[in-house]
This record gives structure tokens, C-alpha cells and sequence, in this order.
């Protein structure tokens, strides 16, 4: 089908063995392969699965092509691991790069450059192309068979199949060299794969041996010439819509290509000239071709030039059959001379002398582990950064296929990564932050692959030569510097620094600095709970983007904004109408899909905030997708992205797979951070969370005490963040019976959200709702009261009447009425509209359900109304024992709905069973008054 996007030749032949299909199934995302982490699959073939799959190592995606077993001989895995070696150190931007080649419980498999896009073939059918525009694809895929060449390999297998173009950058690459093409195994053999009638049938044709040379389907070694031959063939189908030899059968093929029987073709607009040098690359004796692949494509390019330039090109190529081996070496010398300043331009920042410094600088007071670890991620982020530096180099100064405009761009962009690369090592060394806070950053830092898009830097190419004026170094580094004590979590001196620098931002005439400066301030005052300021500080930085013509920094601008008013200052309405210019902003740069997730993921937040949990949990599956495949599993956005997913799936009652979620997390930041990082605190908190939904009480304040602790070092002790951290220390001591302790951090957490969120925001009803709680335990009911009250009319003038949280005050005010009261008349009506709250907004079996129905039901019960009172009952134990509630809530169910079948002689053995039970799980300490009643209603009823 059209826009096919896939990493493996599209018209392999497929394998419906059942041995292949459970292998096929064994595999799956997450899963380990080596080193490698499988993320999914990416296609299929004659040779094996290919996943996508994330190196640890190197902090990139690749492409994991699994070998079908019955592909290999005995001898072959030797062959594999020689080839991959050598094809491993061809760098050329016409070849898939292949990066290793190993074994895991008896798979052989093939690590390679991850390539998004479609193949050549694919290309060639989807739309009516030009002769001219078939000539320049054709000529990118053989530069990068000549490179292979040059390195001493051969293809063996050239077809339109096994040429994908990238979809970012339309970048041409041959991939599959030899190693897992039937036509290499065939021809080491002696033999071709396949019955010789399924050459030409339609869905069934093997492929490889009509684009084999002869000496291939005669059985002999191939060699460059052969690949040439290939490359003309399917160059000649690209042109023509037919491919130069016709045949049936393998042996119908040879002997066409014997007797030199090219196909007729109709009238063309093809120059004859390439057609008569693609009949030389067609001859069926490899000494009368070209003598190299060089060779070939200098005469197609000669064929194809105006016609006052061909007597020039004419000389050059006979120059190069004089004077073969002075070109080839002039051209190697010319690409080792030219591009070779990679090292020089990185040595200042992480070269030996640098590296033996840094590492110095940072053993005081740290663990091996973590100093190796972030060494090592280092080392990967500059091997990448001096690949693409010499590539984008390569591109421009020897190949000659990328213009000195998008040179420029690339690297402005590398550029601004090795200043950000210095200002976090700088950073790093001052010891302000944790090697645990640097390898989580380590992980964020921008890929130099993403520099490689020229696509999507065109739309920058202003902003981009404003930002990189040679005036502006100090500012930029100085910007640099701010955006790495962000992100290693120093958000005082963060602060501090971007106060100190926009003065001079100001006086420097340079709006795009400005921007990012005001941007920086503004992320750093929202979390410091400076709201307004924050608010007015975008604005401004949106301000100077739009002024700079820089499309991608409003789009992020627009989103942060997006996140402030909507999702922290939770204005929803105004959020929602903020999105909708977000959306409008990203049209604007169409080929920026991290930014768009960004986007996704800040809505997703507004939905949940809002209670739309629905949406919230499609948005964060949508954005925990699409990171993993941009960024791989272990980047931060990827993780953060599951946290959220989790906590919406807790919030909906999905427990099993939120805690599968968290656990998952939990130990890949315990395991690559440490355990006292800070960004281990928000799974620490859902743990926590559901322990103390179920009754695991002392398990749950220990995580919440741990967290308030990491959070009050990392954020200051007025942050939010830490206002929810009191908030559940709180509700902890609360059940453990230490309402005075429980008071004072609640108080903390109300005092902290009046002043950094405003009187009216949701958070500061919650934090009036757990206060109330607290009175309400220590037996104060009229504080409780009116605090619940307070809370409830707050909640509905920020969040609206129908919205779910708003059931929360309203239930425990039905609580204390009832106890004020000793009666439910006030207290049934309040429980009824929260249970039609929380039906509208939650799962059927969300353990939020079990609390409204169970108190009604107990209303029920009072007024002797048994028979509507059971199924009210028997659904809201079957929640509870399913999501494992806390013992005591279990055990107020289990007695009311004793009660409520006590009326049924024959359900009396079963009353008393429910009775025995909750007395039993009335065991904690806020559960005596209930014990107590439980007895005294069982003494009169045990026989």
C-alpha cells in the first residue's frame, strides 16, 4: 500500500511457517535482546523479524533485524560477524549504518541504524516521477554501494527493495550488504533458493534473481561488477517500467541475458546516452563493464549533463580510466582532509584532557557506579555529536548532495549542543547537584542525530543565524548555563542566574536570546509558585519569538502556557482555548513530532485535571508511544509520560496494570538514578498512594516522609510539590491517630497553596478537605464542618458542579452531619448525588464507588429497608475485594451487608460469616468504635 513506513525490504516473501510464527510471538516490546531493549515491529521478511529497539549503551534507537534460523548454515554466523564488522566502519550518509552483529540464546541478530520512511520501490509506484528525479535517487544509492565497495564488501543483493529513503530528510540508504540476503548465501553455495517458476508470478517472485547478475545465477562468487549489474537493472525498471531481461524462469533469464536480449521500449524522454551506459552495466560478461561502481556512476552523470558540459565529462572520465588508483586516492584523501575537525571542534569541551579533568572533578564524595555511568553516557553523546559533525561536513564538502545553506544549519544546531554539553558538564563539576540528578539529565540531553534533519531546521534558518551571532557567545553560554541548572534540579540558583542575566539579554538586541531567556524564567517561576509573574514572563518570551521568526520556540512557548493557566493555575475553559492556538502554532512546523507530543501530553494533563479520565488515559498511551519511538524507553519524557499514565489508570481503578507501571518505573530509576533522586518521588508517591488505599498504612507515611524529605532538598520548602508531599504525610498520620502531627502538615500544605496557587485554586479545597479530615478523626465536628463545607463550595466554583472531585467534600460532609445528627436524613440525600458524581466520571468498578454505597446502603439498613440495601452492598464489597481496600473499609461493608441479609433466614449463616470477617479486619487503630459494635451485634446473634 502507499506510504508504506517500514525499515525492511517491502516484497520480501513472507515466512507462514508455524516454527516462525511463534517465534514471531515469543518476541515482545520491552523485552531484552543482549544489550538491546525490543520496542516493537517494525517488519517482516524472507530473513527474519525486524524490531525497533533501544541501545542503553549508546542512548539510541535502532533497527534489530532477528535472523530466521533456516537462513543460516553452520558456518555463517562467522561469515555474519565478519561482514557486520566491516560494514560497521563504512560512515556514508548513503548507507544504513550497521552497528553490531550478535547472539542471544541461540537468535542471531543484526543492530542497525534506525531508518523511518519507505523503500525505493514503494517510491517508485506511489506517484508518476521524472526521468531526472529517478536518475538523482538511483545516483545517492550507488554513492553508498560505491562506499561499501571502497571498504572491500559487496552488496550481492541490490534491488529497489533494499534502498529506503528516509522520511525526515529524504536521505537515500542502501541497506542489507551481504548479510542476510539469500543471493550472498546462494552464491557461496552454488545454489539459488526458490522454484524457478515463482520468478514472475504476481505476490510470489523471490525477487533477488531478477536483478541477480549471471555469474550469481550460474552459482559463481559475485563481486562490485556484479552489484553493478544489479544497479542497472533496477535503475532501467525505475526508467522504463520494465526490467532489460525478460523471463520466466531462472533459466529462461540466463539465457536472455546470454544472447543479450534487452527488452524494447517505447518512445522515452530518457537521454539515449544512459541508456547505452546502462546496456555496458548489462553486459553479461563482467570484464566488458565498468571497471568500478565509480566508474558507472561518472558515466550516468555524463549521460545525463547538458549537453556544452558532456566534453568536459567526456575528459574526466577518460582520465579516470588512465588514472584509476591517483583518483581513488585523491578522493579518500580529500574526504580524510577536509572533514576531519570534529575532534578539534569537541576537544575544549570533552576531549582525554577534559574527560581525566571532569572525572576528577567529580569523585569526591560519589560512588563508582554512578561516576562510570555518566562517563560513559558522555562519551556516547560526543562519538555521536563528532559523527554528525564529520557527516554533515561529508554531505556538503565531498558528496556534494546537501547545499552550504543546510550545512550552516546543521551546524548552528551542533553548535548550540556543545555549549549545552559544556555549561551541564560545568554544572556537573561545581558538586551542586547529584551524579544520581546528572544522570537522569544525562539521559534528556539533545540527541546530535536530530541536527541531521534539515527538513525541519529550514524553518529555523533565521532564528538560527540570529541565535549563533559570534556577539553572543557569552549570552548564549550563559543561557546555557541557566538551562542546565534547571534541569539538574538547582531551581534556586537556577533562578537567580536568569534574573541576573536578562538586564544584559535586554541590551544585547537579540530577540531570540530574549525569548529563551524569558522562557527559562518563566519555567523556573512556575515552580517556585511565582504564577503571575511566570504567566507574564511567557508572554513576554512569546513576545520576542514571534519577533524572531522563530516558529518552534512559539509553539513551545504556546504549550507551556498551555500547562500553566490550564493545567497549574487550573483555569480550564481558558486552558482548553489556549490549546486550540497551540495547535494552530504547530502547523507552522509540521515535522517537529517531539514538540507535538509535548503538546499531546499537556492536554492529556488538562483532561485529567478536569476528571475526564477517558481522554487523560488515551492521551498518555498516545504520548508514551510516540516517545518511545523518538527517544527510547529510558528517556525522561518517556518515563514521566508512564508515571502519568499510571497514576490516571490508579485514578480510574485500572490497579493492576498502574502497578505494574509503577514497579517497572520505580526500579528503572532506582537502578539508572539511585535510590535518593528526586524524580524517584512521583512513583514513590502512587506506591504509596496504593498502600494506603490498601490499609498499608505505616508502609505508605514511610514512602511519604521519604518523599517530603527529597523534595524540600530539591525544591525548597514553599514549592507545591512539597505541598503535596505535606498533604499525604498528613492524611498518613491522620489513620495512625496523630491528628496533632497530621494537623501541622496539612496546615503546611494549605499555607503553601494559598500563597503560590491563590485562594481559589482546587488544591487549596483539597487541602481544606484533609484538614477537615483530621478534625473530624479528633472528634472537633463542628471545625470538621465547616471546614468540609468550605471546601465543597470551593471545589465547585473552580472545577464546576458536575465535576468528580467535587464528590469527595461533599461525601465526608455527609459524614459529619450524620454524626452530628446521629441520623441520615441530612446525610442521604449529599451521598446519592455523590454516587451519580462518580458513576458520570469513573469506572463501574472503581473503588471510589465502594464509599457512597456502602454508606447508603447503611442508610438503608437503618431504615429497615433491607432488600434495597443488599445490592448496594453485595457491589461494593465485590469492589473492595477486588482492588484489596483497606481492611477496616472492608470490614464497615462486610457488617453493613451482615446486617442487611440478616432479615433472610436462609442468608443468616452467611450474615454471620460477613460479621466474623469484619471483626476480624476491624484491627487498626481509627476501626475500634466499629470492633466494638461488630461484637456486641454478634454476641446477640451467635447461637
Amino acid at each position: 500500500s502507499k506510504n508504506i513506513k517500514r525499515n525492511v525490504p517491502a516484497d520480501e516473501e513472507e515466512d507462514s511457517s508455524a516454527s516462525f510464527d511463534s517465534r514471531a510471538r515469543k518476541f515482545r516490546s520491552g523485552q531484552k535482546l543482549g544489550r538491546y531493549l525490543l520496542l516493537d515491529i517494525a517488519g517482516t521478511g524472507a530473513m527474519g523479524l525486524v524490531f525497533s529497539a533501544y541501545d542503553p549503551e549508546l542512548d539510541r534507537k535502532v533497527a534489530l533485524k532477528l535472523l530466521r534460523r533456516s537462513s543460516l548454515g553452520d558456518t555463517q554466523d562467522e561469515r555474519l560477524r565478519r561482514e557486520a564488522q566491516a560494514m560497521a566502519k563504512v560512515h556514508h550518509p548513503n548507507v544504513a549504518q550497521v552497528f553490531d552483529v550478535g547472539s542471544h540464546e541461540g537468535e542471531v541478530f543484526i543492530a542497525m541504524e534506525f531508518i523511518a520512511g519507505e523503500t525505493l520501490s514503494i517510491w517508485l509506484r506511489e506517484s508518476r516521477r521524472g526521468w531526472r528525479e529517478i536518475v538523482d535517487a538511483f545516483l545517492k544509492a550507488g554513492r553508498g554501494l560505491q562506499a561499501a565497495h571502497q571498504a572491500g564488501l559487496v552488496h550481492r543483493d541490490f534491488k529497489p527493495d533494499n534502498v529506503l529513503i528516509s522520511e525526515a530528510d529524504r536521505r537515500v540508504c542502501v541497506c542489507d550488504f551481504g548479510l542476510v540476503s539469500p543471493s550472498s548465501d546462494a552464491s557461496a553455495s552454488g545454489e539459488i533458493s526458490g522454484h524457478p517458476s515463482e520468478l514472475t508470478q504476481a505476490g510470489a517472485m523471490l525477487g533477488t534473481p531478477a536483478y541477480m547478475a549471471p555469474e550469481q545465477l550460474q552459482g559463481a562468487l559475485a563481486d562490485e561488477r556484479s552489484d553493478q549489474f544489479s544497479f542497472c537493472v533496477a535503475l532501467f525498471e525505475g526508467l522504463y517500467g520494465k526490467r532489460p531481461f525478460a523471463g520466466r524462469s531462472i533459466q529462461e533469464l540466463r539465457e536472455s541475458i546470454r544472447a543479450a536480449n534487452v527488452q524494447d521500449i517505447e518512445q522515452s524522454s530518457v537521454p539515449r546516452m544512459l541508456r547505452s551506459t546502462l546496456l555496458r552495466g548489462l553486459e553479461g560478461s563482467p570484464v566488458r563493464r565498468f571497471h568500478s561502481m565509480g566508474d558507472l556512476l561518472s558515466s550516468i552523470e555524463s549521460a545525463i549533463a547538458p549537453r556544452k558540459h558532456r566534453r568536459i565529462a567526456v575528459a574526466v572520465g577518460l582520465f579516470t580510466l588512465l588514472g584509476l588508483g591517483i583518483l581513488g586516492f585523491t578522493r579518500n584523501a580529500k574526504q580524510e582532509m577536509v572533514c576531519q575537525g570534529a575532534e578539534q571542534a569537541l576537544a575544549g569541551v570533552w576531549g582525554d584532557a577534559r574527560r581525566s579533568g571532569f572525572s576528577r572533578a567529580i569523585e569526591q564524595g560519589s560512588g563508582d557506579a554512578y561516576r562510570s555511568q555518566l562517563l560513559t553516557k558522555i562519551d556516547a553523546r560526543a562519538e555521536l555529536w563528532k559523527r554528525q559533525h564529520t557527516n554533515a561536513c561529508l554531505a556538503t564538502r565531498v558528496h556534494k548532495h546537501q547545499s552550504e545553506e543546510h550545512l550552516d544549519l546543521r551546524m548552528a544546531c551542533l553548535s548550540q549542543q556543545r555549549i549545552d554539553l559544556q555549561a551541564f558538564l560545568r554544572e556537573v563539576e561545581t558538586g551542586a547537584a547529584s551524579l544520581e540528578r546528572a544522570l537522569q539529565t544525562a539521559d534528556g540531553l539533545a540527541n546530535p542525530a536530530e541536527c541531521a534533519a534539515v527538513t525541519s531546521l529550514d524553518s529555523r534558518a533565521t532564528a538560527l543565524a540570529q541565535r549563533n551571532r559570534p556577539e553572543h557567545l557569552q549570552l548564549r553560554q550563559e543561557l546555557a548555563s541557566v538551562k542546565a541548572k534547571m534541569e539538574l534540579g538547582l531551581a534556586k540558583s537556577a533562578l537567580t542566574a536568569a534574573r541576573d542575566l536578562m538586564p544584559k539579554l535586554l541590551q544585547a538586541d537579540a530577540p531570540l536570546l530574549i525569548a529563551h531567556g524569558h522562557a527559562q524564567l518563566g519555567s523556573l517561576l512556575e515552580a517556585a509558585g511565582h504564577l503571575d509573574d511566570s504567566r507574564e514572563m511567557y508572554e513576554s518570551a512569546l513576545e520576542e519569538a514571534v519577533a524572531a521568526g522563530d516558529d518552534a520556540l512559539v509553539a513551545e512557548i504556546w504549550i507551556r502556557i498551555v500547562h500553566l493557566v490550564g493545567v497549574t493555575q487550573g483555569e480550564h475553559v481558558l486552558g482548553r482555548h489556549l490549546a486550540r492556538v497551540a495547535e494552530i502554532s504547530l502547523l507552522r512546523i509540521p515535522n517537529d513530532e517531539k514538540t507535538a507530543l509535548e503538546l499531546r501530553s499537556t492536554l492529556a494533563m488538562l483532561a485529567s485535571s478536569e476528571g475526564d479520565l477517558a481522554q487523560a488515559e488515551e492521551g498518555f498511551r498516545f504520548v508514551v508511544a510516540g516517545y518511545e519511538r523518538t527517544l527510547g524507553h529510558f528517556d525522561p519524557r518517556t518515563l514521566n509520560a508512564l508515571h502519568n499514565l499510571g497514576d490516571v489508570l490508579r485514578r480510574r481503578g485500572t490497579l493492576e496494570e498502574a502497578r505494574e507501571i509503577w514497579r517497572d518505573l520505580l526500579r528503572t530509576q532506582e537502578e539508572r538514578l539511585g535510590p535518593e533522586h528526586s524524580s524517584v518521588t512521583s512513583t514513590l508517591m502512587q506506591l504509596a498512594h496504593d498502600e494506603y488505599q490498601r490499609g498499608k498504612t505505616r508502609q505508605a507515611l514511610g514512602r511519604y516522609q521519604r518523599v517530603l524529605e527529597i523534595r524540600r532538598t530539591a525544591l525548597g520548602p514553599n514549592s507545591p510539590k512539597v505541598a503535596a508531599a505535606h498533604t499525604s504525610v498528613g492524611l498518613a498520620m491522620s489513620r495512625t491517630g496523630d491528628y496533632a502531627g497530621a494537623r501541622m502538615h496539612h496546615e503546611q500544605a494549605l499555607a503553601i497553596w494559598r500563597s503560590t496557587l491563590g485562594p481559589l485554586h482546587s488544591n487549596v479545597a483539597l487541602a481544606l478537605n484533609n484538614l477537615a479530615n483530621t478534625e473530624f478523626q479528633d472528634k472537633k465536628l463542628e471545625v470538621a464542618r465547616d471546614l468540609y463545607q468550605e471546601a465543597y463550595e470551593l471545589k465547585k466554583a473552580t472545577l464546576g458542579a458536575e465535576h468528580v472531585s467535587v464528590a469527595t467534600p461533599l461525601f465526608n460532609l455527609g459524614i459529619v452531619l450524620k454524626e452530628l445528627s446521629g441520623r441520615c436524613q441530612e446525610a442521604e440525600p449529599l451521598w446519592l448525588e455523590v454516587l451519580a458524581l462518580r458513576e458520570l466520571g469513573l469506572t463501574p468498578e472503581h473503588p471510589s464507588l465502594a464509599f457512597p454505597l456502602t454508606s447508603i446502603g447503611e442508610c438503608l439498613v437503618e431504615r429497615r429497608a433491607y432488600s434495597k440495601a443488599q445490592p448496594l452492598l453485595e457491589r461494593a464489597l465485590a469492589i473492595r475485594v477486588k482492588h484489596a481496600s483497606a481492611p477496616s473499609l472492608t470490614a464497615e461493608t462486610q457488617f453493613a451487608l451482615a446486617r442487611a441479609l440478616w432479615s433472610e433466614v436462609s442468608q443468616r449463616g452467611r450474615a454471620l460469616t460477613l460479621a466474623e470477617a469484619a471483626l476480624a479486619n476491624s484491627t487498626e487503630p481509627d476501626a475500634i468504635d466499629v470492633q466494638s459494635q461488630i461484637a456486641a451485634w454478634l454476641s446477640k446473634r451467635r447461637p
